[in-house]
Order: structure tokens, then C-alpha cells, then sequence
């Protein structure tokens, strides 16, 4: 992707849909501000989003801790939010979303 949503990428909404997908999982570089962009598309589109505290932050201390709990605050109240990558991947194991 060239942006920081990926919903900008013409054809991601159109895959995720030939796969009648409706829950996704997120994360990726520069974590917290990339996936926030694309999880506030995800959510206006739809989507159900699964992300963890982890994948959005990795196991580094955060410089700025207050806006780190203002961000998982907002995942906690609108997604799916996990404390690290392999809760995630039993979540998604355990079928939650398709």
C-alpha cells in the first residue's frame, strides 16, 4: 500500500468480498497509526477488526505511554483486541469471524 489506509488500494475491498470475508485482522509498520487508519475503514465499511496489543505496539516501550492507552482504549471499544499476537491467532483458530 501506498497510504496509510489500505482501504485505499482499490482492490482490497473487492477481494475481501469475493471471499465473503467479514472480520480481519490488522496490523503492520509503523503499527498504531497505520492500522489506525485502515481499522476506522474497516469499521466504516463493516468489517469486524481483531488486532492485539502487541501487534500494534510490539513488546518496546512506548515513548508517549498516554497516547498508547488512549489508542488501545479506542481498540477495546471497537474491536476485537488481544494482549499478544498468539491470543489473536487462537481467537481467529477458535472461528471467531470468517
Amino acid at each position: 500500500k501506498k497510504t496509510l489506509d489500505a482501504f485505499k488500494e482499490p482492490d482490497l475491498d473487492t477481494i475481501l468480498g469475493a471471499y465473503d470475508i467479514d472480520t480481519i485482522a490488522i496490523g503492520g509498520w509503523i503499527r498504531h497509526i497505520c492500522v489506525m487508519a485502515t481499522t476506522a475503514e474497516a469499521l466504516k465499511r463493516g468489517y469486524s477488526v481483531m488486532t492485539s496489543d502487541e501487534i500494534l505496539f510490539g513488546y518496546r516501550e512506548t515513548a508517549n505511554l498516554a497516547a498508547r492507552r488512549m489508542c488501545l482504549e479506542y481498540y477495546r471499544k471497537n474491536c476485537r483486541l488481544f494482549e499478544t499476537s498468539e491470543d489473536l491467532i487462537a481467537g481467529m483458530e477458535g472461528g471467531e469471524g470468517k
